[in-house]
């Protein structure tokens, strides 16, 4: 059944396992390198960011462009969220544009993102974390991606064992300290109250 949505423009196969950094970098284009210092908060790349953070994994540059050129779905996660958000998280996810996406597009992106997590289902059979028993910059992102799914409605994708790999993944990645503590939002309530509460700090720090 098709999804009735989608998205464009990455080989969602990204590059081998094999490929040097410097391999891989050079497959990513300038505009999707150039979105890498513009993390807004409650963007994916943002979330990642604080999660990596608050479990104390080592946090670079370097190692998304990495994990980028490898998995490239995830460095089109503000098209997705422009696509596929609902009025109420476009009003308050700061990556939702104006861009219009024809049916074909979305329909492309959506077949992109499910190719991706098929890749990562079989990626993660015989190993706990993207890169095997060691975190990486890539389990941050992914971990937010994901969480993203589940927030634009997209659980069948990721959470509802159509890739039960990916399921026992982001289960066991949820259980971590660093999901509540950043917090990552993966429903539209819990990005609600997360809203309220960094606009009530703000108000209460002193100017």
């Amino acid at each position: 059944m098709p999804y009735p949505l989608t998205f464009p423009s990455a080989s969602p196969q990204g590059v081998s396992a094999g490929a040097s950094d410097s391999q891989a970098v050079a497959g990513l284009s300038p505009r999707t390198l150039r979105r890498l210092p513009v993390a807004p908060r409650h963007s994916v790349l943002d979330q990642a960011r604080r999660f990596c953070l608050a479990e104390g994994w080592d946090w670079s540059k370097d190692g998304v462009i990495a994990a980028w050129a490898r998995w490239p779905v995830l460095a089109l996660s503000g098209e997705l969220t422009d696509a596929l958000a609902s009025p109420f998280q476009r009003a308050l996810l700061p990556e939702c544009g104006a861009s219009a996406f024809s049916a074909a597009a979305l329909q492309g992106l959506l077949r992109s993102v499910d190719q991706a997590l098929a890749g990562l289902n079989a990626h993660l059979a015989g190993q706990p974390l993207t890169a095997g028993s060691a975190p990486q910059v890539s389990d941050a992102l992914w971990t937010a991606f994901l969480a993203r799914l589940k927030l634009l409605g997209l659980n069948e994708m990721c959470c509802d064992g159509r890739n039960p790999h990916v399921d026992r993944y982001y289960t066991a990645m949820k259980a971590r300290p660093g999901f509540v503590r950043t917090p990552i939002i993966e429903t539209p309530s819990g990005l609600h109250l997360a809203m309220v509460l960094l606009m009530d700090r703000a108000w209460r720090e002193p100017k």
